[in-house]
């Protein structure tokens, strides 16, 4: 996301979502599933426009 911001994208425009326990790619109960489940995705919303 840093790097978004240092190119002009408002940092209010993003949001973060972790949906590691809600929404596993993996169910087994091995440090390799778990890794897979440690994640996060972010949304860059639409600019407004201002007039």
């Amino acid at each position: 996301m840093n790097y978004l911001i240092a190119h002009g994208i408002a940092a209010g425009r993003m949001t973060t979502f972790s949906y590691g326990e809600e929404r596993p790619f993996c169910a087994e109960r091995t440090e390799a599933c778990w890794a897979l489940n440690r994640r996060a995705h972010f949304l860059v919303k639409p600019a407004t426009l201002t007039r």
